[in-house]
């Protein structure tokens, strides 16, 4: 590096890694090992900071939380599709709406399944939920309501072609 003074070589390599974009993806491709010791180094250096980081995180997003959670209970009840991003959006959406009404209205709020995580056809997909007042959320449990009744052949329906989607997808994949 052509400067001595630490502000000068900073300036160059800032330069120089404008100028040449891919040859750091290169590097790391070649030093995937180096990569991955330094970066466990620097985690373990770094714990506590991380941790306050990914606190804070999540403090500051509970809705993403809370949408990761359901989204993992339903990939455990066998419930989860592969869905468009436009669907990832709405959901993210509900449970947006849900954490500004908890915090505006003064009661909690909650994205509940429609047609229950425990029932065979259960999506974890937008038209499978809605917004309810955390009490309702609770004492509804895992029973079908009428609305669950009525939304159970549509759901059938989706859950069924993107199944159909996937398998064809990974057919097609191994061909």
């Amino acid at each position: 590096m052509p400067y001595k003074d630490p502000e000068k070589q900073k300036e160059w390599k800032r330069k120089w890694a404008k100028e040449n974009p891919d040859s750091k993806r290169e590097w790391v491709k070649k030093n995937r090992d180096k990569v991955r010791e330094s970066n466990l180094k620097s985690q373990k250096k770094n714990w506590d900071k991380q941790l306050a980081r990914v606190r804070k995180w999540a403090k500051k997003n509970p809705e993403k939380i809370n949408a990761n959670a359901a989204r993992r209970r339903a990939r455990k009840m066998n419930a989860e599709i592969e869905l468009t991003e436009h669907e990832k959006h709405d959901i993210h959406y509900l449970y947006t709406i849900a954490k500004w009404k908890s915090e505006h209205l003064g009661q909690p709020y909650h994205v509940d399944h429609i047609v229950p995580l425990d029932h065979d056809d259960c999506i974890h997909h937008p038209i499978n939920l809605k917004v309810v007042v955390g009490s309702e959320n609770s004492s509804k449990k895992n029973k079908l309501t009428d609305e669950a009744i009525a939304l159970l052949p549509t759901v059938q329906k989706i859950k069924q072609e993107r199944r159909r989607n996937a398998q064809q997808k990974t057919s097609k994949e191994t061909c």
